[in-house]
């Protein structure tokens, strides 16, 4: 396994193994190969266009090892869930501030642009633990065609 990990040579992947060692999590089979798909795309990626990717080179994984995996990634702050097309996507800035992203409700492409850290809302009684920042619009390529 450890030979598949240094042949990726991916910033992002690179990123992410060193985050999960960081964290004590274990570099699980599953784990690499939902790291590996995520890093060879660009564009955000549903759980289950994750595993019809996986099937494509014969791994088979189920849907909720997959969600386990993704809840994981996003624990230790790789990857970012986009709530509005339920997919997820790798995060490739560094984490000490904040991100709003843009989604396109055409062709549901997702950019992370860098925002200034907000502070977490403080509720009485309320745990904060995510602030949902989703821009929904036309990409500048679906702007044009429409």
């Amino acid at each position: 396994m450890t030979a598949k990990i240094k042949a990726q040579n991916n910033k992002f992947f690179d990123h992410a193994i060193t985050k999960l060692k960081e964290n004590d999590f274990k570099l699980t089979k599953s784990r690499i190969d939902i790291l590996t798909t995520l890093s060879k795309h660009e564009q955000a990626l549903s759980p289950y266009q994750i595993q019809d990717i996986l099937k494509e080179t014969g791994k088979n994984y189920s849907a909720i090892t997959i969600y386990r995996v993704l809840e994981t990634f996003m624990s230790i702050d790789i990857i970012h869930k986009v709530h509005s097309i339920n997919s997820y996507m790798k995060c490739v800035h560094d984490h000490d501030h904040s991100h709003s992203l843009l989604v396109c409700k055409s062709c549901h492409s997702v950019e992370a642009i860098e925002r200034e850290r907000k502070d977490m809302p403080q509720v009485e009684g309320f745990v904060v633990k995510e602030v949902v920042d989703e821009i929904v619009g036309l990409c500048k390529a679906c702007d044009i065609e429409d």
